[in-house]
């Protein structure tokens, strides 16, 4: 399994594990200094298990392949966040949607996961609309049950269901889940 970060404006997967203090000092970079490198400095990277930690939840299991959003306790970090222009990235940059494309198969050939299972920041913005239009096969939607996080969540369900949404040419499927 490979968990990435992309909430990036409220990250914290890295603390959702045991021994998330120690962890936390074990990154050093993540999926914002990935994509910083590119959009900035027209770096593509080919290798994403530099941006990634591996967590043991236990000794008879394989390890969880973390991508972190990055070291959120130093300024560096919200620096980097602050100054990718995601429209830039995503509607100028002819090889933006390819970066991202590039970014799920180098996940792929580098960890190797059954699954990646990325959490994405709440509600229609580019950086949500990169993992659900770009990234996600399956998607799940967890809402509260109250009027704004039900009306919340269906925005984002015709949002993806809208054909000229579409930029694949392939609609992943959605999971709708009740939760406190």
């Amino acid at each position: 399994v490979c968990v990435l970060d992309f909430d990036l404006e409220a990250p914290g997967l890295h603390l959702k594990f045991p021994d998330s203090k120690t962890r936390l000092k074990s990154v050093n970079k993540g999926i914002v200094d990935y994509v910083y490198d590119f959009s900035n400095n027209g770096i593509l990277q080919n290798n994403v298990k530099d941006y990634s930690i591996e967590i043991n939840i236990s000794k008879n299991e394989k390890p969880i392949s973390l991508i972190p959003a990055g070291n959120t306790e130093t300024d560096d970090y919200w620096k980097k966040l602050s100054s990718i222009n995601w429209y830039d990235l995503i509607y100028e940059n002819p090889d933006g949607l390819a970066f991202f494309l590039h970014l799920k198969e180098t996940i792929k050939k580098d960890i190797k996961p059954d699954f990646l299972l990325i959490d994405s920041r709440t509600g229609i913005s580019e950086m949500s609309g990169i993992t659900l239009s770009l990234l996600a096969d399956e998607i799940v939607i967890f809402a509260a049950n109250n009027m704004e996080n039900l009306s919340g969540a269906n925005r984002i369900i015709k949002s993806i269901s809208n054909p000229e949404n579409d930029i694949l040419g392939t609609k992943p499927n959605i999971n709708f889940v009740l939760t406190r």
